[in-house]
């Protein structure tokens, strides 16, 4: 291509940049329009809920930011993870063994689950909820953050409770099958059955 060709198409080529950079400009302030326009739950909101609620109130309330960024699939993913997060602390508390679970004092897992989501939702949010509050954006109150905490409570003490029921019927289970398989257990079913004709034979005589 010849050199005066391509000083031909140059102011071509800058007005489709300027206008490339105006789009990306209006979309970033329309972006922020709309981030501002929404609330938004604060680090601490998230900390506090935390410690009350567990990993299921902060999956819950990282969602809400996402969504407020209008990033539904980081929302979606970050719910999923809260879960997985909630289900894998269960399972810690199953296999733990109960005299260790006595000896943690009661405020020690509240205290971790606070401190990793101060320091996780500072990571990955803490710049968008910063630019936020600098455009006069909104925020959930505290007390929001824990009806949050309280619902996420109850819902993870449902799993627990579920989780306790269906453990102990398949154990139940189990030992009554090994208790089936031994000779004693034939031999008390033998005498019980032997007693039975004895009984309906003594009704049957009358």
């Amino acid at each position: 291509m010849r050199t005066d060709t391509i000083f031909i198409y140059l102011p071509f080529l800058k007005t489709q940049f300027l206008s490339f950079h105006r789009i990306l400009t209006y979309l970033e302030q329309y972006s922020l329009e709309i981030m501002v326009n929404r609330k938004f739950f604060s680090i601490k909101a998230i900390t506090l809920a935390t410690f009350v609620g567990g990993p299921l109130a902060t999956a819950y309330m990282v969602k809400k930011n996402y969504e407020a960024m209008l990033q539904p699939e980081k929302a979606r993913n970050s719910l999923i993870i809260g879960v997985g997060a909630t289900t894998l602390i269960i399972i810690f508390l199953f296999l733990t063994p109960e005299h260790i679970i006595d000896k943690i004092p009661n405020i020690v897992l509240p205290i971790l689950y606070a401190m990793a989501a101060y320091f996780l939702v500072e990571e990955i949010q803490g710049a968008n909820i910063k630019v936020h509050e600098e455009n006069g954006g909104e925020f959930y109150s505290n007390w929001h953050a824990v009806g949050v905490a309280v619902i996420a409570t109850l819902i993870f003490a449902a799993a627990l409770a579920i989780s306790v029921f269906a453990f102990d019927g398949l154990s139940s289970n189990q030992v009554h099958q090994e208790f089936e398989s031994t000779p004693a257990y034939e031999m008390k079913i033998a005498e019980f059955v032997e007693n039975e004709n004895e009984v309906l034979a003594v009704f049957d005589d009358m």
